[in-house]
């Protein structure tokens, strides 16, 4: 979009009189909003040439006039439908006036007029709602979908402050998961899931699993978003232990009873012992006094705990099995599509490395759009001379390239600490908490709502100008951002322990079960995260730099944009004492929705690779190494304090065993591979 004197210097009269600036951006979300409101599919460049059409009537009409009615655009909007032969959606956006135009007569306050506008939105087939094209959803599915779209604009209606909403609609901040505003849900937690378990379940792993499951669907319930399980090995080892207890007596005393020889030896002692293991490994010497000299009888004995645990390890197959299979289910059904991720590779014990084997194994084998497995890498654990530990990681390697498995980096500096950071599904990241005195509590909360920043729009707006009016209204718009937040952030504090029983009430979120019941929620959720997204790095760089050989100069400029936000919101958390984080993730296909935007503004963006969306990792140009980009990622990966990915695009020639030790070296945080 050219810069134009006479719509720069347009004022336009709203129906009540108030005056303000043209904005061309609302005319190209109108339009945008008229196509997408029938069922023909137009591509964006359809939407452009409508718009540049509007824009250019205006300036000619209007180049001796001050002033322009809304009602003057949406007659132009009209005209030039109607010229360029868009017939469907010139009649669409005409019936859509005189609807609103009827609206306006029944209702004096403008709330009430907006929210009417959300039930016209809604159709009961694809005929009447063009977003169910190409469905066949369930009633419980329409009906949450018909419940989406209320709750969004009832809660731009009646709860946002309208500048907030202005900010939303021209495309520059994208608020994610709207429809939930109203409930105040947050958005992920991290589960410590041993606490939460039935006490039935604490001996068995398929009960355990089977209680697991009970509890991830009752935190889903109450939050929008994904389940973090830290520590899953480490919390399901004690109970796989326990297990394996009962299944060596129940195996031990058979084989004794076919020989008869139950009653003539001490059970009790062995009961006693075994309910004591810690591990499963044993001492054969702490069992001497079972079998004394008998070789017969020692024999038994070895051949029940070894087939114990073969027993055991089968039981945990088809309890994963199971498992992974349930969620998979509970994902399909849930139309919100909430995902779960198990931490697991530290842990040393033979209970851990069965369970994390096994898991591997499954993972490949059923690869459940609901789970990913994040495996905690740490060199002097897995690249070390403790074969099982390198077995483990091997099996992962394996499971990465299927992408059912991703690494995090335990020995990056920013992921050192007294408790282990978390990450999550997409790479979301728990990081050091500001509003504690020592700034260690990680466990136990969680990302409390997200906002995305569209830079590649600021860009655009500023590609022909000094690059210091770009950073001018970054700044603008972190604000923005940031007002937005606490808005919201607000209104979650004011919600009570009944409004979130499990998470809250159950104390999933850390110290949720001491909160009273008139108690606002802001000692809680102040400990969560207030994550500020960004995509289209590399294409906002390209914008303002221009096509230029020098590579290192892009770098440079990517890494002073980040940084200039990572201080910014570094600012904003101890403003507020809060924890405001910056993050670079793909989240709710983002960067395609703000790509359609600009380029029904812009046309179609030459120049780069966008492949339908707007980037959310640091690649800018193939042609750099994959050693190249290990470094630079690895710096931007140290700003992005609330999640990042690295993408491994391709099979690495050297192998992915020196690959993974060059992203350790090199910083990078988190890695997911998406080879096509």
């Amino acid at each position: 979009m050219q810069k134009n004197d006479v719509l720069d210097s347009l004022i336009v009269v709203k129906r009540s009189g108030q005056r303000c600036e043209f904005q061309g951006e609302k005319i190209a979300i109108a339009i945008k909003k008229a196509f997408d409101s029938v069922t023909h599919a137009y591509e964006n460049k359809d939407m452009n040439r409508v718009y540049s059409s509007v824009l250019a009537k205006i300036a000619k009409d209007y180049q001796d006039r001050k002033t322009i009615k809304i009602e003057d655009i949406q007659d132009i909007i009209l005209e030039v439908l109607e010229n360029h032969q868009y017939l469907d959606i010139y009649n669409h956006y005409r019936k859509y006036r005189e609807q609103r135009a009827l609206s306006r007569e029944s209702f004096t306050k403008k709330e009430q007029h907006k929210f009417l506008k959300s039930m016209e939105k809604l159709g009961l087939n694809e005929k009447e709602d063009p977003k169910l094209v190409g469905s066949s959803l369930p009633p419980q599915d329409m009906f949450y979908h018909f419940g989406k779209v209320i709750s969004e604009e009832f809660a731009q209606s009646f709860l946002l402050d309208h500048k907030t909403v202005r900010t939303i609609d021209s495309g520059i901040l994208y608020f994610h998961q709207l429809g939930y505003y109203a409930m105040g849900n947050p958005s992920s937690v991290q589960l410590l899931y041993s606490k939460f378990l039935e006490e039935s379940a604490q001996n068995h792993v398929f009960d355990a699993l089977l209680s697991l499951s009970k509890v991830i669907r009752s935190i889903m319930l109450e939050q929008h978003g994904n389940v973090m399980v830290p520590y899953f090995e480490k919390e399901l080892e004690p109970i796989l232990i326990r297990h394996f207890g009962l299944i060596w007596q129940e195996t031990l005393e058979l084989k004794l009873s076919s020989f008869g020889l139950q009653e003539i030896l001490p059970m009790d002692l062995f009961r006693q012992k075994v309910s004591e293991l810690s591990s499963l490994e044993i001492n054969e010497e702490d069992y001497r006094y079972f079998y004394q000299s008998s070789h017969p009888i020692r024999t038994l004995f070895l051949d029940s705990y070894r087939e114990s645990l073969e027993t055991l390890q089968h039981n945990l197959q088809k309890a994963l099995h199971w498992f992974l299979g349930e969620l998979q289910f509970s994902y399909e059904q849930n139309f919100n599509h909430q995902k779960v991720s198990f931490s697991f590779g530290t842990e040393q014990s033979m209970a851990a490395i069965m369970i994390d084997k096994v898991f591997i194994q499954e993972l490949v084998l059923q690869n459940p759009d609901a789970v990913i497995g994040i495996f905690k890498l740490k060199e002097c654990l897995h690249f070390s001379h403790n074969k099982a530990m390198s077995d483990v990681r091997k099996l992962a390697e394996e499971a990465y390239f299927k992408g059912v498995v991703d690494f995090e980096f335990l020995d990056v500096s920013y992921n050192q600490s007294k408790e282990d950071v978390c990450y999550g599904v997409g790479g979301e990241r728990a990081f050091f908490d500001n509003t504690t005195q020592d700034g260690v509590y990680v466990g136990e909360k969680g990302s409390v709502s997200f906002t995305s920043i569209n830079l590649p729009r600021l860009a655009l707006r500023h590609q022909h100008e000094d690059v210091e009016h770009f950073y001018e209204e970054l700044l603008e718009t972190l604000e923005l951002a940031k007002n937005e937040i606490l808005e919201r952030f607000e209104y979650q504090c004011s919600k009570h322990n009944y409004n979130f029983p499990y998470l809250i009430g159950k104390g999933v979120w850390k110290f949720g079960e001491n909160v009273k019941e008139n108690d606002r929620l802001r000692k809680i959720f102040k400990h969560g995260v207030l994550q500020v997204n960004f995509v289209g790095l590399w294409e906002t760089v390209f914008l303002l730099l221009g096509k230029r050989e020098n590579e290192t100069l892009a770098q440079e400029e990517a890494i002073k944009i980040v940084t200039y936000i990572r201080k910014v919101l570094d600012r904003y958390s101890e403003e507020n004492n809060l924890n405001f984080a910056l993050c670079a993730m793909d989240l709710d296909d983002v960067g395609t929705y703000f790509l359609e935007l600009d380029e029904v503004i812009y046309g179609k963006l030459k120049g780069f690779e966008n492949h339908g969306q707007y980037g959310s990792t640091f690649l800018v140009n193939r042609k750099v190494s994959l050693e190249e980009r290990i470094v630079l990622e690895g710096k931007l990966h140290e700003l992005c304090n609330g999640g990042h990915v690295f993408l491994l695009k391709e099979i690495p020639k050297k192998g992915l065993e020196v690959v993974l030790q060059e992203m350790i070296h090199g910083g990078v945080g988190y890695t997911h591979c998406d080879i096509s």
